[in-house]
């Protein structure tokens, strides 16, 4: 039985045998060479020892490098470091997207998808989720005055996490993976957010040669001049056996591709193939050449719509939409449970979808699991006379609805005629609310019943399109096993060095390029990021730093 004299005794005599050991001086121990650090599967080099010991000691920093150099290596070392040492969170304030127990360190990206290929990679204790559901982003009503004077009311996405209501105080190392997707304006709500910015730790990952985001800059770009910088540089024996790594080395050193280079030394079965347009190769012509070629695919079995990622410059004119469309109609020939597609009213526009199709919605991916008339649509539901395609010919899809002998062309018309029209459409909220309901269930979710998501309004259909195609752009941050890109010449007023090297890279075991030679060569040749070298492209960020400062009257 336990005496409560004597253990209060020897937890006073450890006490006092601790201070005394604090207080004695250990000698330095001799230095010796750093051996490499042995994870699972998984030895570093130099730098990569280097990232972590930044890590070990609480500092901020970033860790860039082109694909094949090993930054997934380090990420899972840093974590490794991190999570042995970091307090456990014990007060989350209430924040539902951080659990009570876990380390606390946080890791993300700027899209959903992105987030999850990231989670699959980190120990179960490391909180992970979106930058936007960590500061809890959520719709709420703001009012703005219009040119007219006149004073009106919007749903816009806020952030709850501000300086009024901070993030949780333990929360100590902030990792940011594919930071090259994160811009300026959304980092600086993360530091409103934050209690205390100067002791939090951020890591910034990724990789500058990738595109910048849509909207400002990234930061990762701006970091590099104000931070400690590790570069990863040496490219993996194993990634340089793969010709999509030695592909996008290729496009990064702005060497332009050969016509032999397209026809032959890039032809590697199972793993890299280029196929090119025609000569003048219109774009009706070149999108149906497309389809052509993933219908063979197709029927060959090489070819999965859900799996693989067809990526192409553009949204519109030979872009996502109508390849979106076309692939959607290719496969209905294929369904055979393929029960006809719905002609759906949204606003002033007409959307065609079926169930059982593969739609992106908001960045995430889902299957459209039921489609029915919409009670709260009081305008005219038209009919069509007979059978019309998504896309092209002959004729696949049957309507689906309608109540009305009206045509889609002549209600379409009507609205448009006058203003009383639309004033009258409004207030019956057609232009508002869709004539049917889309019901969406995640193709990636652990209960998709209960994140069912539905698409009722004009804003939302908006924001639908096919999932079986995407821009560049939009599947940054993201990998498929194969990937099919697509870049014909009207194009090229997109095409630069970040987005060539961005699409080849989004391919982890198969790529095919669809292109010709000298479209190739001018996105080559032409940068968005200016530099060669890591530290000229950190530079140029450093020069666009101070320029916003100028800009804002500030001291540089």
């Amino acid at each position: 039985m336990s005496n409560p004299t004597l253990d209060r005794l020897a937890a006073i005599r450890a006490k006092i045998t601790a201070k005394l050991e604090a207080a004695t001086p250990t000698p330095t121990p001799t230095p010796t060479p750093t051996a490499p650090v042995a994870l699972p599967s998984l030895t570093l080099n130099e730098n990569q020892l280097e990232a972590v010991r930044l890590a070990g000691e609480g500092l901020s920093f970033c860790l860039t490098g082109a694909a094949g150099t090993g930054k997934t290596a380090s990420s899972t070392a840093i974590l490794t470091a991190l999570i042995d040492k970091l307090p456990r969170l014990t007060d989350t304030q209430g924040h539902k997207n951080l659990l009570i127990g876990n380390a606390a360190v946080w890791v993300g990206a700027f899209t959903r998808r992105a987030t999850r290929n990231i989670r699959e990679k980190l120990p179960a204790e490391v909180n992970c989720c979106t930058v936007h559901k960590l500061l809890e982003f959520a719709p709420e009503e703001t009012t703005y005055t219009t040119a007219e004077g006149e004073i009106k009311t919007r749903l816009q996405f806020m952030p709850r996490r501000n300086k009024l209501n901070p993030l949780p105080s333990e929360l100590t190392t902030l990792i940011f993976e594919e930071s090259s997707m994160l811009g300026t304006d959304l980092f600086n709500l993360v530091l409103d957010a934050l209690p205390n910015p100067s002791l939090t730790q951020f890591i910034f990952i990724g990789d500058i040669n990738q595109l910048s985001p849509v909207f400002g800059h990234a930061i990762l770009g701006f970091k590099q001049s104000e931070l400690p910088c590790v570069r990863l540089t040496h490219v993996y024996r194993q990634a340089l056996e793969s010709p999509i790594i030695r592909l996008a080395h290729h496009i990064l050193s702005g060497k332009p591709l050969t016509a032999a280079d397209m026809k032959s030394d890039w032809q590697i079965p199972d793993k890299l193939t280029m196929a090119r347009f025609p000569l003048n190769c219109q774009p009706d012509t070149a999108e149906h050449l497309v389809i052509d070629y993933l219908e063979n695919r197709l029927l060959a079995d090489t070819y999965n719509p859900r799996a693989d990622a067809v990526l192409i410059p553009f949204n519109k004119k030979f872009g996502t939409i109508e390849l979106g469309r076309a692939i959607a109609t290719m496969l209905d020939t294929h369904n055979p449970e393929y029960a006809g597609c719905v002609e759906i009213v949204a606003g002033f526009e007409r959307h065609y979808f079926a169930r059982g199709d593969y739609v992106l919605f908001d960045s995430e991916y889902y299957l459209i699991h039921e489609i029915k008339r919409n009670p709260a649509y009081s305008g005219t539901i038209p009919a069509r006379t007979g059978a019309f395609t998504r896309y092209g010919s002959p004729a696949l899809s049957q309507y689906a609805g309608g109540d009305s002998g009206e045509t889609v062309d002549d209600f379409m018309t009507s609205l448009d005629a006058s203003i009383d029209a639309v004033i009258r459409a409004a207030d019956s909220g057609v232009t508002n609310t869709a004539s049917h309901v889309l019901l969406l269930t995640p193709v990636e979710s652990d209960d998709p019943e209960n994140e069912r998501l539905k698409i009722s309004q004009r804003g939302d259909f908006a924001k639908l399109t096919y999932g079986y195609c995407s821009t560049v752009h939009k599947f940054q941050g993201l990998q498929a096993a194969r990937v099919f890109f697509i870049a014909h010449k009207s194009h090229n007023v997109m095409l630069n060095r970040e987005l060539l090297y961005t699409a080849v890279t989004r391919a982890a075991n198969e790529l095919i390029v669809i292109c010709d030679a000298a479209t190739f060569v001018t996105g080559i040749q032409r940068q968005q990021i200016k530099g060669e070298t890591e530290h000229e492209k950190a530079e140029y960020f450093a020069e666009l730093a101070r320029q916003k400062l100028e800009e804002k009257g500030l001291d540089t």
